[in-house]
């Protein structure tokens, strides 16, 4: 079980291993033994979450479409999930793991998905080869980042977690880890594909790769990313669609904004400084569509101090989107019955290129609480600001492009078992 305090390094460790079933560290356990073993492990969060903003939503991720604000005050979903996980050695190099996490979903109803389910072989001490299933490592804290225990924060920073809000992927990846001294560098390269159903259609990325640089020099961790990829997305494509009903400029319009027809390529870099009494840490990533859209960035820098079962911690957090001024059909250049549809159009054009490109910042400052052996509870208060003209990470806005600013109170109780 785990201590109440946790200002240790290896007790910090535990509660990572415990709360995400990190597959490395099932492979090490396994390589002990020739007999067949299976584990059962898993984690939840019970939150709410209130606003005091009543002209928009507030959403963590990008996959949702409601949170708390104007749709209702206190929002028990934003946070909630649960996460079941079974892992089982098949030899001593080969090894098993299926994940299932329930959350809400895009409809708003709570389902449970596949997040994880992969087959692992260990080549060599170096080397091992996954196939399935299987974490996308595009941030620091990609194998957790849905387990509220293991974090030091409520939630991850929004502002860059929602630059890339698919967290797994269907493929093959391979990983070379090399002990140096007190050093640790991990090597990752993943290929492979996502796909979604939507409430509106669905949301794909046919072809995605990636390479995943990690260095754990003691007390210091230095992670990177760089992930390009394809999304097409059927909401988005009706759009385009519309556009094109107008013929050659229509179609002049969607070759310059249709992020599908381009590879889009997200790169992240980021730092960890633990050596266990006080924290410090901080993470960039931009996402370029190559498209007139632009691209967007965020970041964060985080700091924290464990006084015993205590950890208060502040974070500041930034997106910024490349704003370009939208350059859709001209009205004026067409027949009198047919420009209003195209003014309405641009509009809706200009909307998505601000909802992909968000321009916000936002002031965090909370406290986690190791209550009892496997349980923590946090409080955090966001101070949001959303950028003048732009709707930041809200949806359902009363007026559009201006969701204003927002207080977000949010509490959850997290558990490893």
């Amino acid at each position: 079980m785990l201590p109440a305090q946790h200002d240790n390094r290896a007790s910090r460790t535990v509660a990572i291993l415990m709360a995400a079933g990190l597959t490395a560290g099932v492979q090490t356990v396994y390589a002990q033994s020739d007999s067949v073993a299976t584990s059962f492990n898993g984690y939840a969060t019970l939150g709410a979450a209130w606003s005091d903003n009543r002209e928009a939503d507030y959403l963590a991720n990008a996959l949702n479409r409601e949170g708390p604000g104007r749709s209702r005050v206190w929002d028990p979903g934003l946070d909630t999930r649960l996460g079941f996980q079974v892992s089982a050695n098949l030899t001593n190099r080969l090894s098993g793991v299926v994940q299932v996490v329930v959350e809400r979903q895009f409809d708003g109803d709570f389902k449970p998905e596949l997040e994880w389910a992969n087959l692992s072989y260990q080549l060599s001490s170096d080397v091992s080869l996954r196939v399935g299933r299987s974490l996308l490592d595009t941030f620091l804290v990609s194998d957790y980042r849905k387990v509220s225990y293991a974090l030091p924060w409520l939630r991850p920073p929004t502002e860059l977690y929602k630059l890339v809000s698919i967290s797994n992927s269907d493929g093959l990846d391979a990983t070379f880890q090399r002990r140096m001294g007190n050093s640790l560098l991990t090597l990752s390269a993943h290929y492979g594909r996502n796909s979604m159903d939507e409430l509106d259609g669905y949301l794909k990325a046919p072809n995605l790769w990636g390479l995943f640089p990690r260095l754990e020099l003691g007390d210091l961790t230095i992670k990177g990313s760089y992930t390009s990829y394809k999304l097409v997305y059927s909401e988005v494509d009706e759009l385009w669609k519309a556009f094109q009903a107008f013929g050659a400029v229509g179609d002049e319009v969607v070759n310059r904004y249709r992020p599908s027809k381009r590879r889009s390529v997200f790169t992240a870099l980021a730092f960890n400084y633990d050596p266990g009494e006080w924290f410090l840490m901080g993470e960039w990533g931009r996402s370029n569509m190559h498209s007139d859209f632009g691209s967007r960035s965020g970041w964060y820098l985080s700091a924290g101090q464990r006084l015993g079962q205590w950890s208060p911690y502040l974070t500041f957090a930034r997106a910024q989107g490349g704003h370009n001024a939208v350059n859709g059909l001209d009205p004026a250049s067409l027949p009198a019955g047919v420009r209003e549809t195209a003014q309405a159009l641009n509009g809706i054009l200009l909307s998505t290129q601000d909802s992909l490109a968000p321009r916000q910042q936002t002031i965090s400052v909370g406290s986690r609480w190791d209550f009892a052996p496997g349980f923590s509870a946090k409080l955090q208060l966001d101070f949001v600001r959303p950028a003048d003209d732009s709707s930041g990470t809200f949806i359902n806005l009363k007026n559009p492009r201006d969701p204003g600013r927002t207080r977000l109170l949010s509490a959850t109780v997290d558990m490893v078992f």
